[in-house]
């Protein structure tokens, strides 16, 4: 059962063991601006947990580019901040004085000694904010142009980024997504209120993995920051584990493993196997800006409300199927290739029983030939001896030759037989991606791509590497 839910399943000891000794990590994008966002002491941490783990970082492109795309701007919301909190702080005292006012007098309080001290007390807070600021942005501060974390990122993943797809690939994925999305299979499926290609961004980065894994043969260790249902399982509140989909169409792709972390539940576990004392004010800091940054992404028709709960579970179904239809065309795919394999083995075995029968007949029309000249010849004479010496040499061949027919003819019927079983095995997998619960699912598909007629190929182009 274990071989066709095993996304359902937890690692087994030795696959956890496997996955934190040797899986190569890879960080989505979120994970990484939100060095950003961290202070400077769980940053400096950060880095070095990175470097305790550099010989097994890769990034896919569509990774790097969205650093890169949104690294700017991530630091200048850091550092407006600041005004953001004065400028806050102003606008609740002058709030609060348009209340007090309202009451302008009365017996028993002072309203402009009320408005005085709570004025006083604003600026003197607001002067140890600027201080507290400036004094940790002089030491710690990062600007577009004077970026240490960029460098030290740069260094970290030197000649460790994916090769960027081809035009002619990205419209493939493209055209892909529209029918994954349509059907809510994973991932990235939420993204679609985003309307442009920039919905297809963890699609991307997921065909990225899949096509790094399949080549180098490697496990992924993904660290992200998004919490959305795209990407995780959860039930009842709570988060289970990577979806089961995308663990089992990653193994299916590529014949390795797959498991997600968030960045707090991997610094925990890296650091325990690196023996680092990890305090728990940062681990708290590191969980407390992934859930701000991910609750500021999240598509607000996610977290809440029955229809649209209800309409999460549909899509679900349906992306449990879409991932059934594509198992069932890659056992077609393979039917059909074994099929081809035999049939090949097929002709070449009857040509070389039609030569050997041909030899064998050849041999007997000999054999009676020199029966009928030995007759005629005298006994204990040279030609005699010489005849029966041959006669020896063709009763020998002949031996030979039925031994080798049926050889051959038993071959034969193996393949014929083998033959039958995988045509009727292809039969019951159109019978099936036929039936009602696939039809309106297959008949979707993408063009120049029939449930009938399956020659899936892969693009060829040279892709460019572009460094990190």
């Amino acid at each position: 059962m274990r071989a066709y839910f095993s996304g359902n399943y937890p690692l087994t000891h030795s696959e956890h063991q496997r996955l934190w000794e040797s899986a190569t990590v890879v960080f989505d994008a979120n994970a990484l601006l939100n060095l950003y966002r961290y202070s400077p002491d769980l940053r400096q941490e950060f880095i070095s947990i990175l470097n305790s783990v550099a010989d097994r970082l890769w990034t896919p492109y569509q990774v790097a580019s969205e650093f890169h795309e949104n690294r700017v701007d991530v630091i200048r919301t850091q550092n407006n901040l600041i005004a953001e909190i004065l400028r806050t702080l102003d606008k609740s005292f002058s709030s609060f004085n348009g209340k007090l006012r309202e009451h302008k007098k009365n017996a028993f309080l002072d309203m402009t000694k009320i408005e005085l001290k709570v004025g006083n007390f604003i600026e003197k807070l607001k002067a140890e904010i600027q201080k507290e600021y400036s004094s940790k942005f002089e030491a710690h501060g990062l600007s577009p142009q004077n970026d240490s974390l960029l460098q030290s990122i740069g260094m970290l993943y030197q000649d460790k980024v994916g090769d960027p797809f081809t035009e002619d690939k990205l419209k493939e994925i493209f055209q892909e997504g529209e029918i994954r999305y349509a059907s809510q299979v994973p991932p990235g499926f939420l993204d679609a209120p985003k309307g442009d290609d920039r919905k297809y961004g963890d699609l991307i980065l997921w065909k990225e993995m899949l096509r790094y894994a399949a080549a180098t043969k490697v496990d992924i260790l993904f660290v992200t920051d998004d919490a959305k249902e795209d990407w995780w399982w959860k039930s009842q509140g709570e988060t289970i584990g990577p979806l089961p989909e995308l663990r089992h169409e990653f193994t299916r792709e590529t014949g390795q493993i797959f498991y997600s972390y968030s960045p707090v539940a991997f610094i925990e576990k890296i650091g325990k196997s690196i023996d680092a004392n990890i305090a728990t004010s940062l681990l708290d800091e590191v969980a407390n800006t992934s859930r701000m940054t991910s609750e500021n992404r999240s598509p607000k028709y996610v977290t809440s409300g029955t229809k649209e709960i209800d309409g999460i579970a549909r899509g679900r179904a349906i992306s449990k199927r879409y991932l059934q239809i594509r198992d069932l065309e890659r056992s077609l795919d393979e039917y059909r290739s074994r099929l081809a394999q035999i049939d090949g083995k097929l002709s070449a075995t009857h040509r070389n029983y039609d030569q050997i029968e041909a030899d064998f007949n050849s041999t007997l029309l000999n054999l009676g030939r020199l029966d009928r000249e030995m007759e005629t010849l005298e006994p204990h004479t040279t030609e005699a001896y010489d005849a029966i010496e041959y006669r020896e040499s063709l009763t020998y061949k002949l031996d030979k030759l039925r031994t080798d027919k049926k050889t051959l003819q038993s071959i034969i019927d193996d393949l014929i037989q083998a033959r039958g079983a995988y045509f009727n095995g292809m039969s019951k997998i159109q019978n099936e991606l036929s039936s009602e619960e696939f039809k309106h699912l297959t008949s979707e598909k993408p063009k120049g791509r029939k449930t009938e007629d399956i020659n899936m190929t892969s693009s060829n182009s040279t892709e460019q590497n572009i460094p990190f």
